[in-house]
């Protein structure tokens, strides 16, 4: 490209031959000009170019960014919808668990059939956020560049931050409320029986209170029943509530990798 221009300045120069001292120097100004003046096309050029490249690595590089991420969420959605399930039948169990406590509990097997019907779990959110953790502990993120994609990954992601802490919160106060019965209870499982497989290690008076629905304790496993059903309802609202916004996310993600 400078070739192209340099030979038409000299054949303008060779059209227009300069007369005298006063044009040889206008000739050598000329020339000296045009030297610059080509250089400086062939740096804009040249930057031009290596803009062009630079721009189109980092077209490559958010789109796989952005392809990793895509893959992640919609793990996210299967995850979540899976979430929701276990969230709904833990609320039903804990339903029937609260209204069998009030039937007469007249042997170990039947104390033994209500207390396995409910799982005292406590399961923390984990979803995959290693390609935002990645890009956005490298100073990557702004390789998206547009803005309203990047602003609603943010968003999908404190999101999931506020409703990681919460359940990881109410999930401490339910191991909190229940760990007064582990002593009590622990013997009564399903899985436990074939270490507990003598009357004489069960103490009678231990069961008195399941069929005594003034007791203390009873009350007291009653409420720790009530707040892990509830629980589950404040986390089964947070799946869908991330499952929407993953939806979303993912229909932005896709329109930019196919741009």
């Amino acid at each position: 490209m400078i070739k192209f221009f340099r030979k038409i300045r000299q054949r303008l120069l060779a059209e227009n031959p300069p007369k005298g001292q006063a044009g040889k120097f206008s000739k050598y100004l000329l020339y000296a000009i045009g030297e610059t003046v080509l250089v400086v096309i062939g740096i804009l050029i040249a930057l031009s170019i290596n803009n062009w490249n630079e721009d189109q690595k980092e077209r490559k590089t958010q789109i796989r960014y952005l392809e990793r991420m895509h893959t992640e969420i919609q793990l996210d959605t299967t995850y979540l919808r899976q979430k929701i399930l276990r969230a709904q039948d833990e609320q039903e169990s804990y339903y029937y668990f609260i209204h069998s406590m009030y039937d007469v509990q007249t042997t170990k097997e039947d104390f033994i059939k209500l207390i396995s019907s409910v799982v005292w779990d406590a399961e923390d959110l984990i979803l995959q956020d290693e390609t935002f953790t990645e890009i956005t502990t490298s100073g990557k993120l702004d390789l998206i560049r547009n803005d309203q994609l990047k602003e609603s990954i943010i968003d999908y992601y404190r999101n999931y931050a506020i409703a990681d802490r919460h359940i990881t919160e109410m999930n401490l106060t339910s191991i909190d409320l229940f760990k007064f019965f582990v002593p009590i209870l622990s013997k009564y499982y399903d899985v436990m029986s074939h270490i507990y497989d003598q009357e004489q290690m069960f103490d009678p008076k231990g069961l008195e209170f399941i069929n005594d629905p003034y007791s203390d304790e009873f009350r007291r496993l009653e409420g720790t029943a009530g707040f892990y059903s509830f629980k589950h309802s404040i986390y089964e609202q947070y799946y869908k509530d991330l499952i929407l916004n993953a939806t979303k996310l993912l229909e932005q993600i896709q329109h930019e990798i196919e741009q």
